[in-house]
């Protein structure tokens, strides 16, 4: 992870996190140096994109759920 990258020091948050654009994004986002809150309601595929961010050297959170549902949005 660059430490000069645009997003250096920035917190994202992105839904969808586990794949398509919501993941690309993701990758995208950790390689110009934010640190990310991953959403996505596929617990398989956010613990991937959640070692990838890792081993690259990011930092990230996760949370396993659907962000339509208010109960997840509460916690």
């Amino acid at each position: 992870m660059s430490k000069v990258g645009r997003l250096w020091n920035k917190v994202a948050i992105i839904t969808g996190a586990a794949s398509g654009i919501g993941k690309e994004t993701a990758i995208l986002f950790q390689e110009e140096g934010a640190r990310l809150v991953l959403v996505d309601r596929q617990p398989e595929k956010l613990a991937e994109i959640e070692r990838f961010v890792h081993e690259a050297g990011g930092e990230c959170a996760t949370i396993c759920g659907d962000v339509s549902k208010r109960e997840v949005i509460a916690e």
